[in-house]
């Protein structure tokens, strides 16, 4: 692996918008740099264009760190954000819980530890962000506590439209709500209060979700994916209880081997090319550039979440289309392939019968036969590329 392509992970998380053949480009890198799988890929995206920005107040439980006094940095959209501990600030949680009720619920309101305020991020893209704490400028180090998802607001309203649409019962339990003892979400305002708190759940939905075949950079059908089948999914909440109990990621302690505690060990990117070898940084020149090496119960965890939820992406139609056409000469339009995670065929197979042997001189002596049957729905487990 060419190692320049490690400082990309960089680039990738400290980029406040990337276009589609950008992301495709760095993603296969910095999915490694980050312990995830190295096709993260999906459709959707734009280029170019005009920025669209909103406030955003995000609200976080951390509680699972076990009260550490350490300043948590969000660091999202190429920007940091130092989080405020709800002690400090108690007025930001009693203001949003006036209009929030998801917040204002005692079982969560009493397990929200942090709060970022009113912080300017784009409205219109899929925002992976991460957690750290601990960072030593002077040695480089630092611990990642987590990483999620951040949707824009009107990808969960949209989504929740959707799935509603084609859902016959109610809307699917979140793990996130399970976790606090609510009831699931009933109605779009519900789904988004629900998503202005960040915790283990998130933390899990994410590690499933940036899988390539379940990733995609289209808000509507992130959101559409993660409401629908990763936060539902048992498998979800499980893993999410693991996360909680293993801790935040760490700086390798001895070479070659694992960390015996947290969810990853960090490993330092090494660049080789200077004697001594020495870690890359990061963007700021200061802080290591680390390759978390996912904990063996992690590895487990999302293995087995996978198994159940790819069937059920790769089942739903609504993420899928028809590419019959274009495999006959027909050009693609990028609108019809926003959002579309696999494609299906139109095809027909046939499978060629040996000679038939009839008798000497017989004309049917060197025939041929096909069996020719129509399939329709040849899937293909195809992404755009």
């Amino acid at each position: 692996m060419n190692v320049e392509k490690y400082a990309l992970l960089s680039q990738l998380l400290n980029s406040s918008r990337l276009t589609r053949r950008q992301f495709l480009t760095r993603a296969g890198a910095a999915g490694m740099a980050l312990g995830l799988p190295p096709a993260l890929s999906g459709c959707g995206g734009s280029s170019g264009g005009g920025r669209a920005m909103d406030e955003r107040t995000l609200f976080f439980n951390l509680s699972h760190l076990g009260g550490v006094t350490d300043t948590h940095v969000l660091n999202i959209a190429g920007k940091r954000f130092p989080l405020t501990p709800i002690a400090d600030a108690p007025h930001v949680l009693a203001r949003a819980s006036q209009s929030n009720a998801f917040l204002n619920d005692a079982n969560v309101a009493k397990q929200i530890t942090h709060h970022v305020e009113s912080v300017s991020l784009p409205s219109d893209v899929v925002m992976l962000a991460y957690l750290t704490s601990m960072e030593d400028p002077e040695k480089g180090t630092w611990q990642m506590n987590m990483i999620h998802l951040v949707l824009p607001q009107q990808a969960h309203q949209r989504a929740y439209a959707a799935i509603r649409a084609g859902t016959a019962g109610g809307f699917p339990h979140s793990a996130k709500r399970m976790r606090y003892g609510l009831p699931a979400a009933s109605s779009a305002r519900e789904l988004m209060e629900e998503s202005m708190l960040i915790d283990v759940s998130d933390h899990a939905q994410a590690l499933i979700g940036m899988h390539a075949e379940l990733a995609s950079l289209d808000p509507d059908t992130a959101a559409h994916v993660h409401g629908s089948y990763i936060a539902s999914s048992p498998a979800t909440r499980i893993l999410a209880d693991q996360l909680a109990t293993l801790g935040p990621a760490t700086v390798q302690q001895t070479p070659g081997q694992s960390n015996p505690d947290g969810w990853a060990t960090l490993v330092p990117m090494m660049n080789k090319r200077v004697q001594p070898p020495v870690p890359y940084k990061k963007s700021d020149g200061k802080l290591n550039l680390y390759r978390p090496d996912w904990n063996s119960q992690v590895d487990l965890g999302v293995a087995y979440a996978l198994r159940s939820i790819k069937p059920l992406v790769a089942d739903d139609p609504s993420l899928g289309m028809d590419v019959t056409s274009v495999t006959r000469g027909q050009p693609l339009r990028p609108d019809q392939a926003r959002g579309k995670l696999w494609s299906w065929h139109q095809g027909e197979a046939y499978r060629a019968r040996s000679p038939i042997q009839g008798r000497r001189g017989s004309p049917d002596s060197h025939l041929q036969q096909h069996d020719r049957r129509h399939r329709a729905g040849c899937r293909h487990a195809h992404r755009d590329q």
